[in-house]
């Protein structure tokens, strides 16, 4: 494939954003800058409510630099995101969907790894009405959600040295 056009591709980002979605305009401008360096036409596109099917208009000799990410709570848009473009038959960068729907569930994560043989922290998923297993599994934790892409979630400390009945302290 010759390389004709980056379509570089974002979520759009509101006035009030939080720090972690508004981050990615960064990202959008350092990749111009790159693009611009090496003198590649692009292109930026603000895709609406992940709704890529509408934003990328797929051409033969343009690839999607894909800076869509996931909101906050809705972690499965980012796969959701990459198995549009593979549908479309639009070249990006990134990981695929599958290994995006792998890597964003911690608990799959953690069961592919350790069915290849590599070390895993003791760990579980705790819902409100299974916190036993802080019973099975000896502090510190470090607790985390099950979805959420890369830090999310983890505001002040997310290391937790006791437990106290009925909840984490």
């Amino acid at each position: 494939m010759k390389l004709g056009r980056v379509t570089i591709a974002h979520n759009r980002v509101d006035d009030d954003a939080d720090i972690s979605t508004a981050d990615v305009l960064e990202q959008v401008a350092l990749v111009e800058r790159g693009l611009a360096e090496l003198g590649v036409s692009y292109d930026v596109v603000a895709v609406d409510n992940h709704r890529v099917w509408e934003a990328i208009h797929p051409q033969p000799d343009t690839v999607v630099f894909n800076l869509v990410e996931a909101p906050p709570g809705l972690p499965q848009l980012q796969p959701a995101s990459a198995a549009v473009l593979e549908l479309l038959g639009v070249p990006f960068t990134g990981s695929r969907s599958a290994a995006l729907w792998l890597t964003t569930d911690k608990l799959a994560t953690r069961a592919v790894l350790a069915c290849h043989g590599l070390p895993v922290a003791p760990g579980g998923r705790i819902w409100s009405d299974n916190a036993e297993i802080l019973d099975r599994v000896p502090p510190p934790w470090i607790i985390k959600p099950g979805w959420e892409d890369a830090s999310v979630g983890l505001d002040g400390s997310p290391v937790v040295i006791r437990a106290r009945r009925g909840r984490q302290s």
